[in-house]
């Protein structure tokens, strides 16, 4: 290490000698303007008189906020921003914090006017280069944006609605000079109102997009006479005097066009000419310019127009900006947008859900996320922990959900979600997540309350898969689980509870349950105000005379009237009914009548259950044993219901509760799990996120 430090310290002082000690000059608009700018708390208020005082390497550092160029009323043409020196100006917060403004005047926004002057991250607006009276003549009327005459690196920069009375309404580049990672759009200029390349200088790494030339028939996009190169770029909807496409224009010789989206027929490597499918003006995951570039070695280190990783995957991306697969959200990130590193991680969730695009997944780091919103994944993400659901808790509040899943691609994976509650009449289901659509996988929902159904999760259409209900509450019904449509699969739904009814979960559609494990669930059965205070139950599951369930484990349940495992009612008239198949019912407790069901919508079809079903609800070979369950609700050796299920297409390749083969023997278990010799060693990983006794809580009363 001290050798090292000895040569970059041997490596400056000989710098020194050729020239002078570089310094850092600041610019902020609250500064107090004392020369040399050497300060945050004595910046320059304006950028052209730090510029003026500053020596070759320095960097003048500029702080948000618009910063406007032109004196008004002064008419005559110029620059605002005018750099002849080999320095560094670059903005403090990025392009869409730090704005140089020329509008309303006839002056460009920035000339660099040096091989090594370097202009970065800033977003350059309103300029327009041109003469004021007579005619339009190079190079006053070139480049309303930025001016790079024989050198200059424009780097992560954003240059929008600039004009030029000639040619290059956003940028110009004279004999050199490079425009690199940056966004060019709406430009206007009678030639080229995007970019125009004059005997050199390179486009590389851009997007130039909506501008426009008065020529018919002449590009608006990018226009390269006698050299200048376009590469890694995507020219795409620019436009001429007749509204026909008009994207890159070349003329002469020595220009060069690789790796890039433009329009067919160009010479050149890699080239595209199609849609670049946008989304905003970055790229969607489905777009031809994703990995289409060719790598370079500035690259290495360096980042896109968002702050990104230049290269986020193997290949560069065509364009102005990477096309993220994933997006980072820790406490101790960098806080940093659009958080697609670690390092720039998001420190909530929310912010990290509105950067991401479609087909993106967004990784949560452990800890204990309060977010001031209920959390709302966009189409196609998925939002998923890397330590479990043990580590990554969400949590909600008076009024707010924990999650609203809306779109069908939406996938939340490995979170536990918890402590929300809702009191709003009319939007008050689903405390811990509302499914509307979409897929809830590996997560703990624990300690909800709603107010009205679904403590825990409510599910209009969605899939709900190896996942813990536990803990929640609901006046209504369905202390658990609200089930309109959809599937809730291999979970555990305990210790919950439903006011009136269902303290499990409450079937409201067509909805299926299947190889579930439904235990030490609660209802005291309340009066149901809105139905005469009658009286109902179903410790377990309340059905609306519909919904089916399949291999399912429902036991030690208790309701405070009927039906300590499944009460079903009429509901939705003649012909519909709630369907157990595979399905163990056993050992439930009811204070009034029927321990384990209660209800003429129930139909039976190779369950085990007490007592035997009416044959007007009985579908054949249906058992009136006991189980015989080991520990954990698993069959023992001995028990009946043991390859005496009814086998279905679903079950091949599909697994039981406990993650074993959903058929091992010569039929189908009934029940939520499958026999195997030694029940535990399988069962353990999910099993072990149970919370309740053998012996229930309300036992214990």
């Amino acid at each position: 290490m001290r050798s090292a430090t000895a040569s970059l310290f041997t490596c400056s002082l000989l710098l020194c000698s050729l020239t002078s000690l570089a310094a850092t000059r600041y610019v902020a608009l609250g500064g107090s303007n004392v020369a040399p700018y050497a300060a945050w708390a004595t910046a320059a208020t304006n950028i052209p008189i730090a510029v003026a005082g500053a020596l070759d390497g320095d960097l003048i550092l500029v702080s948000s906020g618009r910063y406007v160029v032109g004196t008004p009323g002064d008419e005559s043409s110029g620059n605002g921003v005018t750099v002849t020196k080999a320095l560094t100006l670059q903005s403090a917060f990025g392009p869409t914090l730090t704005v140089i403004d020329a509008s309303g005047w006839h002056k460009r926004c920035v000339y660099l006017g040096n091989p090594g002057a370097v202009l970065r991250g800033f977003a350059l607006e309103g300029g327009y280069a041109r003469t004021n009276l007579g005619p339009q003549i190079f190079p006053v009327s070139c480049g309303g944006g930025v001016f790079c005459d024989g050198g200059g690196l424009v780097d992560q920069c954003i240059v929008t609605f600039c004009r030029a009375g000639w040619q290059g309404g956003n940028a110009f580049l004279n004999g050199g000079g490079e425009l690199r990672n940056c966004l060019l759009q709406a430009g206007e200029a009678p030639e080229s109102g995007g970019v125009f390349c004059s005997n050199g200088g390179a486009v590389v790494n851009c997007t130039v997009v909506d501008s426009w030339t008065q020529g018919t028939n002449l590009p608006g996009g990018v226009w390269l006479m006698n050299g200048g190169r376009l590469l890694n770029s995507i020219v795409f909807a620019n436009s001429n005097n007749v509204g026909s496409t008009a994207d890159v224009y070349t003329q002469g010789a020595g220009w060069q066009c690789d790796y890039s989206c433009v329009n067919a027929g160009l010479a050149g490597v890699g080239n595209i000419s199609t849609n670049p499918f946008f989304d905003g003006r970055r790229l969607q995951r489905a777009s031809p310019c994703r990995n289409a570039g060719t790598n370079l070695l500035w690259m290495a280190d360096a980042a896109d127009l968002d702050g990104s990783p230049r290269i986020l995957e193997e290949i560069v991306d065509m364009g102005a900006y990477e096309t993220p697969a994933f997006y980072y959200v820790a406490y101790n990130g960098g806080q940093r947008y659009p958080y697609t590193s670690w390092a720039m991680a998001a420190t909530n969730i929310a912010d990290a859900l509105r950067a991401a695009i479609p087909q993106t997944t967004v990784l949560v780091s452990n800890g204990i996320y309060t977010e001031a919103d209920t959390l709302v994944p966009g189409s196609n993400i998925t939002l998923q922990s890397t330590a479990g659901a043990a580590a990554t808790i969400i949590r909600g509040g008076l009024g707010r959900r924990c999650l609203d899943l809306r779109y069908a691609g939406t996938v939340v994976h490995g979170f536990t979600l918890t402590g929300a509650t809702l009191t709003n009449a009319g939007d008050a289901s689903g405390a811990g997540v509302r499914i509307a659509q979409g897929t809830l996988r590996e997560c703990v929902v624990v300690s909800n309350t709603a107010g009205e159904a679904g403590g825990g999760i409510s599910v209009e259409n969605g899939l709900v898969q190896d996942c813990v209900i536990y803990g929640n509450a609901a006046p209504q019904f369905g202390g658990g689980i609200a089930l309109a449509a959809g599937l809730v699969e291999n979970s555990i739904i305990h210790n919950n509870r439903g006011g009136w009814a269902g303290g499990g979960l409450v079937l409201q559609g067509p909805g299926m349950v299947r190889s579930c494990l439904i235990v030490s669930n609660v209802t005291p059965a309340d009066p149901v105000p809105v139905a005469g205070n009658q009286r109902i139950g179903g410790g377990a599951i309340f059905a609306l005379s519909c919904g089916t369930l399949e291999s399912c484990t429902i036991a030690d349940n208790y309701s405070g009237n009927d039906a300590g495992g499944i009460y079903s009612i009429d509901f939705f008239g003649a012909g519909q009914t709630a369907l157990l198949v595979n399905t163990i019912l056993y050992g439930n407790v009811a204070a009034s009548n029927a321990p384990n069901y209660a209800g003429g919508t129930l139909w039976f079809d190779h369950c085990c259950l007490q007592p035997a079903p009416a044959p007007t609800q009985d579908g054949g070979s249906n058992l009136t044993l006991n189980p015989l369950f080991a520990g954990g609700f698993q069959l023992t050796f001995a028990s009946p219901c043991r390859d005496a299920g009814v086998t279905q297409t679903w079950m091949a390749g599909a697994t039981d509760l406990a993650g074993n083969p959903r058929m091992t023997g010569a039929s189908v278990d009934m029940g939520a799990y499958e026999f195997v010799p030694e029940p535990w060693l399988a069962a353990a990983p999910l099993v072990a996120l149970l919370c309740w006794r053998r012996r229930p809580a309300w036992r214990a009363c």
